[in-house]
Order: structure tokens, then C-alpha cells, then sequence
């Protein structure tokens, strides 16, 4: 059920007022079965992952590099959104991760 939620489109889960918390997201991650995420508990920045940063009153939605070379996604001011764009990117991540192993890479 609660997984479920998550395959919901962006308005769907804005119309119905569905929250995510962190901890319901990293329930999805690990049933997913998704990529490294850093919600801010860890205060550093490693290669390969997607996460949030609390920063001027906004959370910023970032990924990094095999370098840990920082980009910012999006910004928002809402939590929730913030964490539904992590595990937005991490899906797609998994993705590629995926044809990339497919195809021998």
C-alpha cells in the first residue's frame, strides 16, 4: 500500500495531499532496491548519489559525479517534494545502472 503511492504522478500525490517522510522513502528505496542517497544525516558528500541539502531555508535536491563533483537538480521548500525528486532521480539512475549492465558496460 505503501509503495504503491509512490508510482502515483507528481499532481496525483499534490491532489490527494500525500506527505513523504524520510522514512517511508527509505523504505521504498530498499524494497526498490535503488542507489546510494544521502538525506542530509551525513554530513559528507560521496561519488554516486543523489540527495538533499537543507540550505537558506530551501532543500536542495542534488547528485553527484564519480568524482563527488556536486550538481543541484532543483530546489524546493517543501521536504516532501524534495524527497519525492530523490527518489524520482534514483529510479532513473537504477535504470541506466541497468541497460548499462545489460549491454556489458
Amino acid at each position: 500500500k505503501l509503495i504503491s503511492r509512490f508510482r502515483l504522478t507528481r499532481r496525483d500525490i499534490l491532489r490527494r495531499g500525500l506527505k513523504v517522510n524520510v522514512n517511508e522513502a527509505k523504505i521504498v528505496i530498499t524494497t526498490e532496491g535503488l542507489g546510494r542517497y544521502n538525506f542530509g544525516g551525513d554530513d559528507k558528500i560521496r561519488e554516486n548519489e543523489v540527495g538533499i541539502l537543507y540550505k537558506n531555508s530551501e532543500y536542495v535536491v542534488y547528485s553527484t559525479d564519480e568524482k563527488a563533483n556536486l550538481r543541484i537538480v532543483d530546489r524546493f521548500s517543501v521536504e516532501s517534494d524534495a524527497i519525492d525528486r530523490v527518489i524520482e532521480c534514483l529510479r532513473i539512475n537504477k535504470k541506466i545502472d541497468d541497460l548499462g549492465r545489460r549491454k556489458g558496460y
